[in-house]
């Protein structure tokens, strides 16, 4: 669970990775090939409108942690991933990674 947690909230991260190493490739490709690289501020924009276009789907993802369910036994799960009961073992570790990634 904390795998597929993590995995889910670096996807956002990778696609901010994809746009800054297109932009330094470009900056050696392009004047090989005769053509204008990326500029730096149009990738940083482009990659901020990403970002934001994204947002509410990392912040979900984010909060997953903090999102239980009562159980009849008095003990909650999180909602995403049930079999991981609030408050113990693997649940501490992804609240933690929650705050960090929030």
């Amino acid at each position: 669970a904390i795998r597929g947690y993590i995995f889910r909230v670096m996807i956002a991260m990778l696609a901010l990775a994809i746009f800054f190493t297109l932009y330094s490739l470009s900056q050696v490709v392009c004047p090989m090939l005769g053509k204008e690289p990326w500029h730096k501020t149009r990738t940083t924009n482009s990659a901020g409108q990403v970002w934001q276009a994204l947002y509410i789907s990392i912040a979900l993802v984010a909060l997953l942690p903090f999102q239980c369910y009562i159980h009849p036994n008095g003990k909650s799960s999180m909602t995403a991933y049930s079999h991981i009961v609030c408050g113990e073992g693997e649940h501490t570790v992804l609240l933690g990674l929650g705050i960090t990634f929030t």
